[in-house]
């Protein structure tokens, strides 16, 4: 055991600014009880694959997160011959990723998985991150997630000179809190309409009400929502959606506004210019520029004609790319050709 520590002990010295307690409880952890199990589960779901291919047998997996078993499954699946998809729905912030923590994956993993299996992210933007984590040369698309369209209800009548701007996120570093609370503390010296409203729950909720407090401008924490009274939220009460963060897959919360026909303020990380074409449905602002958000911001709160058309802007473009009726015929197509190439292989 002692020699088995080694390992962690030198991580421990090499990695100390990299959150090294967390890091080094991980891989203790997987030294004295993860090992055990994973070969354990490994013997089960090979077993079931086998069983599950006997009664029916598979025509393709479609497997989901870049976790411990995708490397068994690809393995499964390269042996069978059956065509697999890996999909990252993380959005692969980290370039690195499957090379991080304790279960990270060996390099014959992640041979394994650029060799047999299709890579699929959340957006062609992304794939670049794919190719900095799987190596080349790896078979990729990219393909957006999709929420069910539930229609847009008609705001209660307010004034033309009030403006809602909301933000749902985790209370969390580097989602941009800060700089949107200070933005707003701006923006409500000039738009005396403007108010804001900050929707989720974590560990940044005092500080963000201590920035608010300091900034002289009322902010409403609404705590954690269910994800309906989320929607229904921005559907009702909200006039602009603002998302400030520092890095992002695909955020899944401007899609949401989008179906709602809000515009929308963000930051140009990760796949965010899918979502938002800058000046058409809302406008992009660089990371951590307090200014430049309060500008956009601004805009918008003073402008209600201009707050509609890019309202129906991102309508339009949600329905177009990220509505289910847009996106599940793309995937259906890419799993026909997946079993077709399969298929003439054999």
């Amino acid at each position: 055991m002692g020699m088995g520590l080694l390992p962690v002990y030198v991580l421990y010295k090499r990695e100390m600014s990299f959150g090294t307690s967390k890091r080094l409880w991980a891989e203790l952890r997987y030294l004295i009880v993860g090992g055990l199990t994973d070969r354990w589960l490994n013997r089960w779901l090979y077993r079931t694959l086998d069983r599950t291919n006997r009664q029916s047998p598979i025509t393709l997996i479609h497997g989901h997160r870049c976790d411990r078993a995708m490397p068994l499954v690809a393995a499964w699946a390269e042996q069978n011959r059956v065509p697999m998809i890996c999909h990252v729905h993380s959005g692969m912030n980290e370039a690195n990723a499957l090379r991080r923590g304790a279960w990270a994956y060996t390099e014959e993993q992640i041979a394994l998985i650029r060799r047999h299996c299709h890579i699929l992210t959340l957006s062609p933007l992304l794939i670049p991150k794919a190719i900095d984590a799987f190596g080349e040369p790896v078979r990729a698309s990219g393909l957006p997630n999709w929420i069910p369209d539930r229609g847009v209800r008609q705001k209660d009548d307010k004034a033309n000179d009030t403006c809602v701007m909301a933000t749902v996120s985790r209370l969390v570093p580097r989602k941009g809190l800060e700089i949107f609370v200070e933005a707003m503390g701006i923006v409500a010296k000039q738009a005396k309409g403007a108010t804001a409203v900050v929707i989720g729950d974590g560990p940044l909720m005092e500080n963000l009400q201590r920035i608010a407090a300091d900034c002289q401008v009322r902010v409403q924490f609404t705590g954690q929502l269910t994800p309906e009274e989320v929607q229904e939220f921005l559907e009702t009460e909200v006039d602009v959606f603002v998302l400030a963060s520092e890095d992002e897959g695909l955020p899944m919360t401007i899609i949401e506004a989008m179906a709602s026909g809000l515009p929308i303020i963000a930051t140009p990380v990760g796949a965010v210019p899918d979502l938002v074409r800058d000046a058409e449905n809302g406008y992009l602002v660089p990371v951590g520029d307090v200014s430049a958000l309060a500008e956009a911001m601004y805009l918008l709160a003073t402008d209600p004609e201009r707050r509609l058309a890019m309202g129906k802007a991102s309508r339009e473009r949600y329905l177009a790319h990220f509505s289910q009726e847009a996106v599940w015929p793309k995937l259906e197509a890419l799993y026909q050709s997946l079993v077709a190439e399969a298929g003439a292989r054999t």
